[in-house]
C-alpha cells in the first residue's frame, strides 16, 4: 500500500465487483438524493478495510441538518424579561 496513492486505492475500490454489487443495492433501494451518503459510506468502509492495522483511518464529516443559527435568536438584554 505504501507505493499507492489514494486515487489509485479509491479507483481500485470503485472498479471492484464488491463495490459494484453494493452500488447496485443502493441504486435499487434509495432515491437519488439519499444515494450519495450511502455511496460515500461504502467507499469509507472499503478504505478502512484496506487501512486495517495501519495508523490511518478514513472518515467523512456529515453536514448538519436543521442546525440552529444563533445569529437569528433575540436574547433579552434586561433582567426584567
Amino acid at each position: 500500500m505504501e507505493n499507492k496513492n489514494f486515487t489509485d486505492i479509491i479507483s481500485q475500490i470503485i472498479n471492484s465487483n464488491n463495490f459494484k454489487n453494493k452500488l447496485s443495492r443502493v441504486s435499487n433501494n434509495f432515491s437519488n438524493l439519499k444515494q450519495e451518503n450511502h455511496i460515500r459510506n461504502i467507499i469509507l468502509e472499503e478504505l478502512n478495510q484496506i487501512f486495517d492495522n495501519k495508523k490511518v483511518r478514513a472518515f467523512a464529516e456529515h453536514p448538519r441538518i436543521n442546525a440552529v443559527s444563533y445569529t437569528h435568536l433575540t436574547l433579552p438584554t434586561t433582567p426584567y424579561v
